[in-house]
This record gives structure tokens, C-alpha cells and sequence, in this order.
């Protein structure tokens, strides 16, 4: 039994689209070619169960938290405490994976497409 729904676990999320991301890493203070070099990046989250209380999670994060319909990860820049945390929503709605940010005011919504893969 783990404590993150089985919704999220095993399967490959693929961005499908994003809503403000560019303006959100624009607040973030992200230079121009970074942005554009990350916004046309292909960009897919895994999250594996692997025994008792441990997930194997194919993306970068510092924390992470489950819920039962939810996942939230904190960013803290060790190196720069002047900088605000990052906080990541996500939850399933309609079969989609949805991620959520903001900084600043503004507020991003990315939308991922999932897909198990075939063993």
C-alpha cells in the first residue's frame, strides 16, 4: 500500500501543454534563450513505487509531498536564501495530469497526457 494514489504511479506524463509558462520564467528572472530552449524541450514525468514508503520520481525536486489527490514538491535554492520557495501542485483531473505554479502573481497551468508503458 503506498501513500500516493495509484493514479499517478507507473505512468509516463508527457507535456501536452502549458498556459503562462513563459511569463512564469520570466518572473522567475530566466533569461530569454533559456526560456525559449525550455519551453521546446520535450518534457515527460515518471513516478514509480519502489517498496515500503519509497518513489522512484524521474524529475528534479528537493522535497516532496503525497497526498492522497495530490503531490506538491518545494524548490529552495540552497546557495541563495533571499530567493522565494518554488512550490509545484499536481493532481489528475480528466485523465490528465495538471501541474501548477506561480510566482509573482503569475500563475502557470501545465497540461501532461498519460501513457503506461507496454511490458
Amino acid at each position: 500500500m503506498t501513500c500516493i494514489n495509484e493514479i499517478f504511479l507507473g505512468v509516463h506524463w508527457s507535456l501536452e501543454s502549458s498556459e503562462g509558462f513563459d511569463e512564469y520564467l520570466k518572473a522567475k528572472g530566466t533569461p530569454w534563450i533559456i526560456r525559449k530552449a525550455i519551453g521546446a524541450a520535450p518534457y515527460t514525468i515518471t513516478w514509480n513505487y519502489l517498496d515500503t514508503h519509497k518513489w522512484l520520481v524521474h524529475h528534479k525536486g528537493i522535497e516532496i509531498n503525497m497526498g492522497v489527490d495530490t503531490v506538491t514538491e518545494r524548490f529552495t535554492k540552497m546557495n541563495d536564501k533571499e530567493r522565494p520557495e518554488e512550490v509545484y501542485t499536481y493532481y489528475v483531473e480528466n485523465e490528465k495530469l495538471v501541474q501548477e505554479m506561480a510566482r509573482d502573481g503569475i500563475k502557470c497551468t501545465r497540461t501532461f497526457k498519460g501513457w503506461r508503458p507496454k511490458n
